[in-house]
């Protein structure tokens, strides 16, 4: 599909609401000054090629012009681009994944992203996502997990204080691992509140998963070891 093609999945206010009540749908609410949006278009033409096929409909939205400025507000649109899936005419989820084809298409065809499972483990666990439920929710023991991204320059100098506070835990309650959230797909009832940031740190206490606690302090050995006696006293 080349560039101009992607104009025949332009929708307005008169076409938005009959187009979404039908099939499962992902609509991009864009600005054309955007940046980023302007960046997305080529992917997101790959994806919407490689979709019609399986029935998923895609869409966008000029939320600049003032024939959708009702629409835009109802989805409370406030930056570009972004993403809603929609199912039966309301909004199932917003997209906060990677903005490339690849990535876009796993997640509308319900292929979660993960990494490979780690054939061995240390005492830092690596977690991806076919296994973050497992080794999260799913134990018997305490987890701390730090969320990352590789581009993080705060994550890239916190990393070799993460590992030596893996190497030095003696508690067998506990286990300390990471998980890269541009390479592995999660989820759960507060994630998008709790992890807006790399990188964030947070400790599912046992019995406690569903309310997990953020790690509010500095990045370092003491204050990890710090947090961690304090919260598991």
């Amino acid at each position: 599909m080349n560039g101009g093609q992607l104009e025949n999945h332009e929708k307005d206010h008169s076409t938005f609401d009959a187009f979404v009540a039908g099939k499962e749908s992902l609509v991009e609410f864009y600005a054309p000054w955007c940046g980023h949006c302007k960046k997305l278009r080529p992917e997101y033409d790959l994806a919407a090629d490689q979709l019609k096929d399986e029935g998923i409909q895609i869409a966008k939205i000029d939320c600049d012009a003032e024939i959708n400025k009702e629409i835009c507000g109802k989805y409370e649109i406030e930056g570009f681009p972004t993403l809603k899936i929609f199912e039966n005419g309301e909004v199932k989820s917003d997209y906060s994944g990677p903005l490339e084809s690849l990535a876009i298409v796993q997640k509308m065809l319900h292929i979660p992203r993960s990494e490979e499972i780690p054939s061995e483990q240390g005492k830092m666990l690596k977690i991806v996502g076919k296994t973050f439920n497992e080794l999260v929710f799913e134990s018997e023991k305490h987890v701390l997990v730090k969320f990352y991204a590789p581009w993080c320059p705060h994550c890239k100098n916190m990393a070799p204080t993460w590992v030596e506070f893996a190497e030095q835990n003696e508690n067998d309650a506990l286990v300390i691992g990471d998980i890269d959230v541009t390479a592995n797909e999660i989820e759960f009832e507060s994630y998008k509140d709790l992890v807006q940031g790399f990188p964030t740190v947070l400790l599912f206490k046992n019995g406690e998963k569903t309310a997990p606690i953020k790690y509010q302090g500095d990045r370092s050995l003491e204050d990890f070891k710090k947090f961690i006696a304090s919260s598991l006293e």
